[in-house]
């Protein structure tokens, strides 16, 4: 009421309500988290695909503040409860670990994924989740496959940025990749003709 006119006093709540809802549409819609739901989802699928896929998460930094979801907190216990179908008890839910329910390999180091694969011989598909500075431009090699040897090939790369929703800072980029067992070479067997 302290403005001089209406319309000064109309536009100047336009402009703070127009800030405010951009910034609440940019949380919502703008991707400033990180992808825990797709991240809770392949580790769920990896827990329920019977030793054929693992997936590998690095572990990173969390916080209770915008875009510091982890698998360990509030979102990746929330969308556990998603996944596997049953939410945790309110007295249960602040400190319950996700690991009593869902086995998680927080390691990224193409040499420590190359050493438990060797211990799970079935395993044809592989999903890793990283945290990366900034993007990668494609030519760096990739070690994981390397480490994985030729009978692997990479199936896919995915990008989800991460921002700090109050001034859209990158934080991180969380990157997928997809990896998967090659099918065998087929055997060409001459059928020996009798006459």
């Amino acid at each position: 009421m302290r403005l001089p006119t209406r319309p000064v006093r109309w536009l100047a709540i336009v402009l703070l309500l127009g800030v405010n809802l951009a910034q609440a549409w940019g949380r919502m819609f703008g991707g400033s988290e990180p992808p825990i739901d797709h991240i809770m989802h392949d580790l769920w699928a990896a827990q329920e695909s019977n030793d054929t896929l693992r997936t590998y998460v690095q572990p990173g930094g969390q916080s209770n503040h915008p875009a510091g979801g982890d698998i360990a907190n509030n979102p990746g216990r929330y969308y556990l409860s998603i996944e596997r179908g049953k939410a945790w008890v309110p007295r249960e839910y602040p400190g319950a670990s996700i690991q009593s329910v869902l086995t998680v390999r927080q390691q990224t180091s193409p040499y420590a994924i190359a050493a438990d694969l060797r211990r799970g011989p079935g395993v044809e598909k592989i999903i890793v989740w990283e945290r990366l500075p900034v993007k990668s431009e494609g030519d760096a090699p990739d070690l994981v496959l390397n480490q994985l040897g030729s009978s692997w090939q990479r199936q896919s790369e995915e990008y989800f940025p991460v921002r700090f929703h109050w001034n859209w800072s990158e934080l991180y980029i969380a990157r997928r990749r997809i990896y998967v067992k090659k099918p065998p070479a087929p055997t060409t067997q001459s059928a020996a003709v009798t006459h």
